[in-house]
């Protein structure tokens, strides 16, 4: 949205497949999702319409705005051998393996798979800025309240990401929906993910029927409650097949737990 390339009415119709050239990436879904917008895309998690937009936006401006939210950066804790991980670009993959960036290396980078490499703590740092709207980083606990600067992206684009990310947990199509929580005022908005351990060669293979080692890793980012937030939480669970069944259900409890905590702690005051 900030390149201009998608906007809150542009559709994508998802057959289960994108075509590039003569490559085929394929949706998680195989029999595909049907038109979908920016907030569905994120609430069924619909792989197409991410190819499709970063096709037309190319990758300079999808690299440059995750760096923005943290990927590939410091996350501000003083971690002994933290690593910055890895938000590819073209400059990156010639250093790397002196080889030039095609157009498929966008695809997959559009959804987080390919060279990108990332840890669960920018995860949450992404999932804190996306909900603040603000340069958060990390810090150990303490009674500082820093102020952290605005994030230079439009409050308008991110409140169309929030929605989608509402819509996950809240709405009956949400990739976690199943995890919901439904306590009056402490109902949380994420994302679920799922990080390759190995090319896919077939989609809706039940995960639980492969050996441990060679199952996907559950991921999921959010934060609570939905409005006003708090609290950002990432999960990611190895080897655990998928973000909806094994990652969002740990997230859930634990946006829960730490909202009643801090519920029965103003209650205590």
């Amino acid at each position: 949205m900030q390149a201009g390339v998608a906007s809150p009415a542009r559709t994508v119709y998802c057959p289960g497949h994108f075509r590039l050239g003569n490559q085929t990436f394929k949706c998680w879904r195989p029999g595909g999702h049907g038109t979908m917008n920016v907030r569905t895309a994120l609430q069924e998690s619909c792989d197409t319409y991410f190819y499709t937009v970063a096709r037309d936006m190319g990758i300079a401006p999808l690299s440059a705005m995750a760096h923005r939210f943290g990927i590939s950066e410091k996350t501000g804790l003083d971690l002994l051998g933290e690593k910055t991980g890895i938000m590819p670009d073209p400059d990156w993959k010639r250093a790397r393996y002196d080889m030039p960036w095609v157009p498929g290396d966008t695809i997959n980078t559009s959804i987080g798979q390919g060279y990108t490499l990332t840890s669960p703590a920018q995860l949450a740092v992404m999932a804190a800025r996306l909900a603040s709207g603000k340069q958060v980083t990390l810090r150990l606990h303490g009674d500082d309240q820093p102020d952290f600067p605005p994030l230079d992206v439009s409050q308008a684009h991110l409140e169309v990401v929030l929605e989608g990310m509402r819509m996950v947990t809240m709405e009956p199509r949400g990739t976690a929906f199943g995890s919901r929580i439904t306590e009056p005022g402490m109902a949380y908005a994420g994302k679920t993910g799922t990080a390759q351990v190995r090319r896919i060669t077939k989609r809706g293979v039940d995960q639980n029927t492969i050996p441990w080692e060679q199952r996907h890793h559950g991921l999921f980012v959010g934060y609570a409650p939905v409005q006003q937030p708090r609290y950002a939480v990432s999960v990611v669970i190895e080897h655990g097949g998928g973000g909806s069944s094994a990652a969002a259900p740990v997230a859930r409890d634990v946006l829960l737990k730490v909202q009643q905590l801090a519920e029965a702690r103003r209650h205590q005051s």
